[in-house]
């Protein structure tokens, strides 16, 4: 049999080629692994979404909102302590309406603008986290319990209890991640 392209033959070489493509680049049980039936992925995910689902039980009580700009220059320059810090955007400026790194990360206020900042070089301080604090008053969505305090059950009920619950936030810039004994804090 001979195949054809186009009404021309084509040549066995190309046939040979064809094959070995075939049985060298498609998709075989035998030489991929989908992660998806790790035992190690399992064990991980389940541990995620247990996490996860004990955070949902310690509410915030504080629902500020945090402003976003129209759009990020391409060129900024901004005074830290140690002078200025400058951010370059090579493709022009960002129109943050149209970008997901600017968009609400659920319900908690938050975008990751919250602790991504130009101003911070894309990151966090202790230094604007503290401006941040006096500003809103502890209000500001990057002072969520669920990790921004050192423990999610703090208690947050004046400016005081807020400056102890925060301290981490407020004197290291230290956002916890998935602690596992947080209800023992």
């Amino acid at each position: 049999m001979q195949a054809t392209r186009n009404g021309r033959t084509l040549p066995a070489r190309n046939w040979t080629r064809l094959l070995l493509c075939c049985v060298f680049y498609a998709p075989s049980p035998l030489m991929a692994q989908n992660p998806g039936d790790d035992p190690a992925n399992h064990a991980w995910q389940a541990r995620a979404i247990a996490h996860a689902q004990k955070m949902r039980m310690f509410r915030d009580m504080v629902t500020g909102q945090q402003p976003t700009p129209k759009t990020i220059p391409v060129n900024r320059l901004d005074f830290d302590p140690s002078g200025m810090i400058a951010t370059f955007q090579p493709k022009g400026p960002t129109q943050t309406s149209e970008n997901a790194f600017f968009r609400n990360l659920g319900t908690n206020g938050r975008t990751c603008l919250t602790c991504h900042a130009p101003e911070n070089g894309w990151t966090i301080s202790a230094t604007s986290v503290q401006t941040r604090f006096a500003v809103s008053f502890g209000n500001d969505p990057i002072f969520r319990l669920v990790d921004g305090a050192t423990c999610p059950t703090a208690d947050v009920s004046s400016i005081d209890a807020k400056l102890n619950a925060y301290s981490l936030l407020l004197s290291k810039g230290l956002i916890r991640d998935r602690v596992a004994n947080s209800q023992q804090c």
